[in-house]
């Protein structure tokens, strides 16, 4: 089930609105306050709860706005670690064969093997 960003109840003066608004409350309740999506009361015809509302409106917008900008600065630190990483297990592979050969000959250990391969990469 999807939640909305911002609940307005209209026609806020018939009885109902007080029971839907707890409704939501209870539904919301769950969720992390800094992410709960505000419940704002109107009355449109009467102007009541108007300014509210677009103050909930553009509180959400910005909280959307921010978190954008964090995915996707998640989405290029996630680029650059996979680059690193396919560069890095290529560039692994090429030495290892070598290094296999070196260990099987017993002129060094798997561990020797290991940090002489990160110094040729690491340099």
């Amino acid at each position: 089930m999807e939640i909305a960003d911002v609940f307005i109840i209209n026609k806020s003066d018939k009885p109902e609105a007080d029971t839907l608004k707890e409704q939501l409350k209870n539904i919301i309740y769950v969720m992390p306050e800094e992410i709960r999506p505000p419940i704002v009361n109107t009355i449109a015809d009467k102007s009541v709860g108007i300014e509210e509302a677009i103050a909930a409106i553009e509180i959400v917008s910005r909280r959307n706005i921010r978190k954008a900008q964090q995915m996707f600065r998640q989405r290029i630190a996630e680029e650059i670690r996979s680059s690193i990483h396919s560069r890095f297990k290529n560039d692994v592979e090429r030495h290892i064969d070598e290094m296999v050969e070196k260990v099987l000959q017993s002129s060094m250990t798997p561990i020797e093997a290991s940090q002489e391969i990160l110094k040729r990469l690491l340099v």
